[in-house]
């Protein structure tokens, strides 16, 4: 005769909280607003032309997605010959409402 078995799910040794306390991410930000139901968090605009760190992209990005090579690209963003690119420190990133406008034939806005 066969018995049913009935397949249980493990407890956790640790509760999620006391996860993140031993490891040093219930202070974290992001940890407090999944835990306030609050994520993804909100993005500051203080200015309509601010852009939100969702709207760039990296060269190497960029560079897949409209078939040029990387080492091209950034040649293009230090001579200033490829509009959408914003230089942030030593890096650079890409507008993507900055890159479509450019693809589109559109003049960009500096």
């Amino acid at each position: 005769m066969l018995t049913q078995h009935t397949s249980t799910k493990p407890e956790p040794l640790l509760s999620v909280e006391d996860e993140a306390t031993l490891l040093g991410k219930a202070r974290s930000p992001v940890y407090r607003a999944i835990k306030a139901g609050t994520f993804p968090l909100p993005v500051a605009r203080t200015d309509h032309d601010q852009i939100a760190a969702v709207d760039l992209i990296s060269i190497p990005e960029t560079a897949r997605r409209i078939g040029l090579h990387v080492d091209t690209l950034y040649r293009l963003c230090r001579t200033g010959r490829f509009p959408p690119a914003i230089q942030i420190g030593a890096r650079w990133k890409v507008s993507i409402p900055r890159l479509e406008r450019y693809l589109h034939g559109e003049t960009t806005d500096s």
